[in-house]
């Protein structure tokens, strides 16, 4: 889920990703991409929609909704937000006990009430994007250096991060890895399998994020392709053929 930035109008469009269902051939199971609107954007456009409104205004009464709401809330009440739906506190499993020392913390849960419930059926997909589950590199981060000296480059011997999605290795070495593959003349990676040098030691293995150690065999002042290799589907789902995809290129430097 993306945040857009602070006073920033909303702009956007409703967009699904749909998957392969990997149990039914021929289905597909969909997410709705999602960017958080907080209460700076929604002021934002108030006031772009609204000549003459006051953002300090707006802002100072949705704060004091806010308090209003959460008091409410501590007083055993549910809250009806603005006809959207029926926010409320409830309890979660069993309780063992008779006093209010043997409840546990209480969750929040909201109704959506029918009018958001019709206004959503009526909303319209403006596109269908398909989601081929393959891992995807963002960018690679040196973690030594900082500042616009780090852009595009390396540190020899120093830990990088791999940024994206999906990113995650599987458990089987021999099938994954991270791999530094150098450019040949004409600026692409090289096909040669056998003049990548992969990483000893990965000390970070996340969905959204790889670390590892840049190998101190990699020549300084040339560049490098990222290469990722997994297998891992998720859960307990392995690939029967493990995926390699590609950052971009990254000059090493000692």
């Amino acid at each position: 889920m993306k945040k857009i930035n602070n006073f920033e109008s909303a702009k956007g469009a409703l967009d699904v990703t749909l998957y392969a269902n990997r149990y039914t051939d021929g289905t597909f199971y969909g997410r709705v991409s999602r960017r958080t609107v907080d209460l700076e954007n929604l002021i934002a456009d108030i006031a772009h929609n609204n000549a003459g409104v006051s953002q300090l205004m707006v802002q100072h009464i949705a704060s004091l909704l806010q308090t209003e709401i959460l008091r409410l809330l501590g007083l055993g009440f549910s809250v009806n937000l603005l006809e959207l739906g029926t926010l409320y506190l409830a309890t979660e499993g069993s309780i063992r006990g008779k006093s209010a020392a043997d409840i546990p913390p209480l969750s929040v849960h909201f109704t959506p009430s029918a009018t958001l419930k019709e206004r959503a059926a009526a909303m319209k997909v403006e596109h269908v994007l398909l989601g081929d589950g393959l891992p995807v590199i963002d960018r690679v981060e040196d973690t030594f250096r900082t500042g616009d000296e780090a852009k595009g480059m390396i540190s020899i011997s120093r830990v990088i991060r791999i940024v994206g999605s999906r990113l995650r290795l599987g458990a089987d070495a021999a099938r994954n890895g991270i791999f530094f593959v150098p450019a040949v003349e004409d600026g692409t990676a090289n096909r040669d399998e056998s003049a990548w040098i992969k990483a000893d030691a990965v000390i970070k293995n996340k969905p959204s994020a790889l670390e590892c150690y840049v190998p101190a065999s990699l020549k300084a002042g040339e560049r490098y392709y990222l290469a990722v290799r997994s297998d891992y589907q998720g859960g307990s789902v392995v690939r029967k053929d493990a995926v390699t995809v590609f950052s971009e290129a990254v000059k090493a430097e000692a």
